[in-house]
């Protein structure tokens, strides 16, 4: 939902580090927000170097761009909140395939939630996935700002901006009531009271205050919760609040959060988006501020003491990451993906999506709701000096078809499209009219394109991942430009430094199937692991290639990407290993995120949560079926031990097309 450029008008200083162009920029700004009544800010950074520019009017060659056309949900005329025009603030599907759409017409950051808002609602969608009629049924409204929602078992859960929620009746019967709060963030507006140190500043209208975006997984809820932001000051917190910049984790019997479980992680900012990864890990959006200044992805794996950084002002109350990151009690973690702040990159950040099946099984999708487009984050894997395994990823367009709309919200659907939700016109905090409220990208049969599928650090420089053979007249050194900028985090917004610095190409060669390019660039810098907090020096590599083609002539489809340079790899270049290509018709199962199991003295207890049938098999080690037990929806079920004794055991899971297997014993 928005760089705090969204949110805050910023005075300029002669401390201030930006370039006199951004200083020049936000006094515009800030005179176009006094007439206009709206409390934002723009900034812009200082973008010298010579760019390649970003795809005009260019949709994926993998997918076809089509408009959802929804009965009954135009996006309307904007001119302020609660004026018929919403925008779309969470996407998820039910078992039988009707998509779970919320959305809202309020508009901003700094309001305090009203009632009686019939267009803050769950509405579900029919027919998208059958080639049928589409109709839409709103089945539960008058939330107040809800960002965020999940469906588990056929049940939906709905974040709102202080409160979440079940959703009891999915018929929707009595759609104004259908909605039951399963606890609330302490507001001093709703509870009259401060429990738990929920503070905010004096004045302040609850900035920031949002539980976004849960996701689910083995039996918990995750959603990040936003800091209070003061209204026309810095972007801080006086004083700090209990659960401040936290990814909150609860459960469907949670009443009253509660410090001593409920924080998973700390040191977020701004954060728009969560989306389930792999094994539980959580791909989580952040936006920038001050002691932020910059938009990016984190990997967030719960209740490892993870700290993203995000601090207090100068002089205010340290947050409790932040307090407990200075005791040593956190760790920090980098970000593993990060885009220049600027036109060309990101400036508000939203839900990212994690993506399980297609040409990009694997890699992650994010939309921007002040930037135009949507980008494509694909993994690499290395190891930090301790030789203990990180992830660090390079940035890419996607897509940038889709006009002025500001995507806001991503799904997968089962169908294997994309799904996505806009928020209005992009720009900080979404306003004006979306021409759209969404878009469906649908895998082609028979979709080609020349582009880079990843980006790897090796020891000496890089490799480049291509999707199809490369055309070897076209590897050249001049076609390739790497460039590195460093930035600090800092009170002021912006990066630590204007410049991008060039980085000598000293060699390009292409491996024996040329489905892979070895850049040699020597004087690669990364972060300075060595410092903490604000004086962490991160480094980011900017890659421009020019008139690269394939073997067939096509054209390059990536031209730019970003990589976050956390750490340089001890990999050596090998020129003669075939390339993996994974097949476009790949899939991830995640399966996984549904089952867990607990083992006791002579039993095996077995969690399964799916909305669907499933089979469970208790194996010997050679294969052989001991017991078996079908189920359907949530269920628990119990195994004896075969033996008398402990042995190993393969407990196998299956549903639909997947299968989740583990070694147990017990």
């Amino acid at each position: 939902m928005g760089c705090d450029n969204s949110f805050v008008i910023r005075k300029q200083t002669p401390s201030d580090t930006l370039d006199p162009s951004s200083r020049n920029k936000d006094a515009r700004m800030n005179r176009k927000i006094a007439i206009l009544g709206r409390a934002f800010v723009a900034v812009s950074m200082a973008f010298v170097c010579s760019q390649a520019s970003k795809p005009t009017n260019t949709t994926n060659p993998l997918y076809t761009q089509t408009v959802v056309s929804l009965p009954n949900m135009t996006v309307g005329s904007c001119s302020g909140n609660n004026t018929g025009c919403i925008g779309v603030t969470g996407i998820d599907w039910l078992s039988d395939g009707r998509m779970v759409l919320l959305t809202t017409d309020f508009e901003g950051g700094g309001e305090t939630p009203t009632t009686g808002r019939t267009q803050s609602r769950v509405t579900l969608v029919s027919g998208l996935l059958n080639g049928g009629t589409v109709a839409t049924q709103a089945i539960s409204t008058n939330f107040k700002f809800p960002v965020g929602v999940t469906v588990v078992n056929d049940r939906i859960y709905v974040s709102d901006k202080d409160s979440f929620y079940v959703v009891p009746d999915n018929t929707g019967a009595n759609p104004t009531t259908n909605r039951q709060r399963k606890f609330q963030a302490p507001m001093q507006t709703t509870t009259g009271s401060n429990p738990l140190n929920f503070s905010f500043s004096t004045g302040a209208t609850f900035w920031h205050h949002w539980i976004f975006t849960p996701v689910y997984y083995k039996g918990k809820f995750y959603a990040n919760y936003s800091g209070d932001i003061q209204n026309g000051g810095p972007s801080d917190v006086p004083p700090a609040s209990f659960f401040g910049g936290s990814l909150l984790a609860f459960d469907t019997n949670t009443s009253v959060l509660d410090t001593n479980i409920n924080r998973a992680s700390g040191g977020f900012r701004s954060p728009n988006g969560n989306n389930l990864g792999l094994n539980g890990e959580i791909w989580s959006a952040d936006n920038q501020g001050s002691q932020l200044p910059m938009c990016y992805l984190v990997l967030v794996k719960p209740f490892t003491n993870q700290y993203f950084g995000h601090r207090q002002g100068n002089g205010q109350t340290p947050s409790w990451g932040q307090a407990w990151f200075a005791a040593g009690r956190l760790q920090y973690d980098p970000p593993v993906a990060i885009m220049d702040y600027a036109a060309n990159g990101w400036r508000s950040l939203a839900q990212p999506l994690y993506m399980t099946s297609g040409p990009y099984a694997g890699d992650v999708l994010v939309g921007d709701a002040n930037s135009t487009g949507i980008a494509r984050v694909a993994i690499d894997s290395v190891s930090d000096t301790t030789g203990a395994p990180k992830i660090q990823c390079a940035a890419m367009w996607f897509s940038n078809n889709t006009g002025n709309d500001a995507i806001n919200r991503l799904s997968l659907g089962p169908d294997g499209s994309i799904y996505a939700g806009t928020y209005r016109s992009i720009g900080n905090w979404p306003s004006g009219t979306a021409q759209n409220l969404m878009y469906k990208y649908t895998p082609r049969t028979n979709g080609s394109v020349f582009e880079i599928k990843k980006i790897r650090s090796l020891n000496d420089g890089f490799e480049l991942y291509l999707s199809q053979p490369v055309n070897p007249g076209t590897v050249t050194t001049s076609n390739f430009t790497v460039q590195q900028k460093s930035w600090v985090r800092q009170v002021t917004y912006g990066t630590g430094a204007s410049n991008y610095t060039t980085r000598n190409v000293t060699a390009a060669t292409i491996s024996n199937d040329s489905l892979r390019i070895h850049l040699t660039v020597p004087g690669i810098q990364r972060i300075n692991q060595s410092r903490r907090g604000d004086t962490i020096t991160h480094w980011v590599t900017h890659f421009l290639i020019n008139n690269l083609a394939g073997a067939n002539s096509a054209t390059n489809f990536t031209n730019e990407a970003w990589y976050a340079q956390n750490w340089i790899s001890a990999r050596t270049w090998d020129p003669v290993a075939p390339t993996p290509i994974a097949p476009a018709t790949q899939r991830i199962s995640m399966l996984d995120n549904h089952v867990w199991h607990t083992a006791g003295q002579g039993f095996l207890r077995v969690n399964v949560d799916l909305a669907g049938t499933y089979r469970v098999t208790l194996r010997d080690m050679q294969g052989r079926a001991l017991a078996r037990r079908d189920g359907s929806g949530a269920g628990e079920m119990e195994f004896a031990a075969p033996g008398h004794t402990q042995s190993l055991y393969l407990l196998e899971v299956r549903s639909g097309l997947d299968t989740y297997t583990r070694v147990v014993t017990f």
